[in-house]
């Protein structure tokens, strides 16, 4: 026990000025140096790089110095962030910038101090991004903007080239407005809202934003390109001149677009309501309906109603969103024949016209069947009978059993009333492969009925009753 008390005594003697200091009053107060956590921030900067933060983790009560080397503080700060402006050694840096912070808590206790080494960068000018600044489908005489927009400001602005490419002999036409800068300003008259506008959504960007305007060629590429070059950056950002860069810009078409025309029917009576689909090969530009116009000629006496206006999906705003496929109601009139319809004026989002394209593919017909050619009836047994009647056209044909000198309607038989008909059944006929439609009846008893047929072609024309068949089952 006292070999313990001693060694413990020895401890405190050894130790006691390290871990102490005196208060006003002559006493003993024990301390701990507070440790500043690690310097947070880009180890890696361009060369005129400003407002660049670094930071430490925040103690409540502790108060920071901060201290830079080869760069400079952008504002005095004795908190446990900072920003640093790199461009105290433009134009070309020869060592590290250091920085270095000292905390000091509440008690007054220093920490250790941290540093941060930090690589000062000098590189070329980029085009960080190359694009058109409406994107759309381009034809011969139409024109886009081709923006570049940089990384550092420019002493010399870029020169653009459009490039050659497959499919595009002529590669189209540069104005003079090359290398000209876009400012916030400008996006309101120049570009009242898409990509560029965006851009400037949250102030200018860093380094520019330069635009050329370009004007389409004859031919067909799915991407015309852009080489952007020579644009030197300011002496502040190192004075460099970029390597020349490649973007894609707008598709050129000269290409009419090609439509189809279908009907949900081709077959159709006075009221019936045809749905008619027209088909592009590509979409139509995103614009209101009058883009599409369907002609209706009027033949064989048909008037008809005018078609619907077209139609497809629209967004929001009431704009059609580009869309191949378009489509209209159409109801039949009266008389028999083939209605022409037109489509024209349709134009693909490249502005290029559609040749006008014509169908007489839907056929009206009002007219109902001919009386049947030939009706036949036999009995095969005591209760069975068999019947066939010939169609003059495809269609269904439908019989009705009733009791002798009973007549039904025609709707009694082609719906089979069963309180009216004692027997009754319905069969498609096509003339392609028969005329004649046969059956063989249910059970009968024994007496005298008579057998009605009628049919309905497909246009849904129905026939009058036919003439009354006798039927005797003994």
């Amino acid at each position: 026990m006292k070999k313990s008390i001693l060694k413990y005594s020895i401890f405190l003697l050894l130790t006691w000025p390290l871990l102490s200091c005196e208060d006003d009053e002559g006493g003993v107060l024990f301390t701990n140096p507070p440790v500043t956590s690690a310097i947070d921030g880009p180890e890696k900067v361009e060369i005129a790089s400003t407002g660049v933060t670094y930071s430490v983790s925040q103690r409540k009560g502790s108060t920071y110095a901060w201290n830079v080397t080869g760069a400079e503080i952008a504002e005095a700060s004795t908190t446990g962030s900072v920003k640093i402006n790199f461009t105290t050694q433009f134009p070309t840096p020869s060592e590290p910038a250091v920085i270095t912070i000292v905390e000091t808590d509440e008690r007054g206790v220093q920490a250790e101090p941290q540093t941060l080494e930090i690589t000062i960068e000098v590189s070329q000018p980029r085009a960080t991004s190359i694009f058109a600044a409406t994107g759309g489908p381009l034809r011969e005489g139409s024109s886009d903007f081709a923006i570049a927009v940089f990384d550092k400001p420019l002493q010399t602005p870029p020169e653009f080239e459009v490039l050659s490419v497959p499919g595009l002999p002529v590669k189209g036409a540069l104005d003079t407005s090359t290398g000209t800068l876009i400012t916030a300003a400008d996006t309101v008259s120049k570009f009242s809202s898409g990509a560029v506008r965006e851009l400037f959504r949250d102030g200018d960007p860093l380094g520019g934003v330069y635009y050329v305007q370009y004007t389409a060629g004859p031919g067909n590429a799915e991407e015309a390109e852009v080489s952007v070059s020579s644009a030197v950056a300011v002496e502040l950002h190192g004075g460099l001149t970029m390597n020349p860069t490649v973007g894609a810009i707008n598709e050129i078409d000269n290409t009419s677009p090609q439509a189809e025309i279908t009907f949900s029917s081709e077959l159709a009576k006075v009221g019936d309501e045809i749905t008619i689909t027209v088909t592009f090969n590509e979409p139509l530009r995103n614009t209101n309906s009058s883009a599409v116009t369907i002609g209706f000629a009027s033949t064989g006496g048909i008037p008809g109603l005018s078609p619907t206006a077209m139609s497809t999906e629209t967004d929001e705003d009431g704009l059609i969103i580009d869309s191949k496929v378009w489509t209209l109601k159409y109801i039949a009139g009266g008389g028999d024949g083939l209605p022409e319809f037109i489509v024209s004026e349709a134009r693909d989002r490249a502005g290029n016209a559609q040749e006008s394209i014509s169908t007489e593919d839907l056929e009206i017909d009002n007219t109902s069947p001919l009386p049947f050619n030939e009706v036949g009836v036999q009995v095969n047994t005591e209760l069975f009978a068999s019947l066939s009647v010939d169609s003059n056209e495809d269609g269904m044909v439908y019989y009705g059993i009733v009791e002798n000198d009973s007549i039904p309607t025609v709707a009694e038989v082609v719906s089979g009333n069963p309180t009216v008909l004692i027997l009754s059944d319905e069969k498609s006929v096509s003339l392609e492969t028969s005329a004649t439609a046969s059956f063989t009846t249910g059970l009968l008893d024994p007496d005298d009925y008579d057998v009605y047929f009628v049919i309905e072609d497909e246009a849904g024309n129905l026939s009058a009753l036919s003439d009354k068949v006798d039927l005797s089952i003994n």
